[in-house]
């Protein structure tokens, strides 16, 4: 694989590299909380058993099969080349894939869809701008068999995500699991 371009859209998500560091740490402000999205399912904070669906366990979701769909970009385009823009969603739905398997090492990801398997999709939710204090944040969509939508959100800065450099969104998705149950 060729990093090449990886390297230069996380390169090209930060200024940091014009400021000092002690600023650009300075600048950084906490993630924002997550934002509903219309048409989108609710978003999964803290959830309380209540708002859950039934399958939404940790034994169902440690043994289970999952599909990933396309990887999408929310939020402000134009931010990176086509190039980068492609090496980034390539490496949301890989890393998305790989976070799955880290956190439940039984489950399965199939390269096409299967009766019974669990729908992802990965998304990147995309700064405003390209300041080291921009939030930020990737999110999971999941379609459960039964119909039923669960989306994991985690909110970064763009700092922190470069900090991070070529593993970012290895980063922001293994926090995106912890969530899961």
């Amino acid at each position: 694989m060729n990093a090449a371009p990886l390297k230069r859209a996380l390169l090209g998500l930060s200024l940091a590299a014009s400021l000092p560091l002690t600023a650009s740490l300075a600048l950084a402000a906490p993630p924002q909380a997550p934002v509903q999205v219309p048409g989108a399912p609710a978003q999964v904070g803290s959830p309380t058993a209540s708002t859950l669906p039934a399958q939404w366990t940790r034994a169902r979701l440690e043994g289970a099969s999952y599909t990933l769909s396309a990887p999408r970009w929310e939020g402000k385009t134009g931010l990176v080349s086509a190039e980068q823009e492609k090496a980034i969603l390539e490496a949301l739905s890989r890393d998305a894939a790989g976070a799955l398997t880290r956190r439940y090492p039984g489950a399965k990801v199939l390269s096409a869809p299967a009766e019974g398997a669990i729908l992802v999709t990965p998304v990147l939710l995309a700064p405003d701008s390209l300041l080291p204090w921009s939030p930020m944040g990737v999110r999971l969509d999941f379609a459960l068999p039964s119909g039923e939508k669960v989306s994991l959100r985690e909110g970064f800065t763009v700092m922190a995500l470069y900090q991070h450099g070529i593993q970012a969104a290895n980063f922001a998705y293994d926090q995106v699991a912890k969530r899961l149950p």
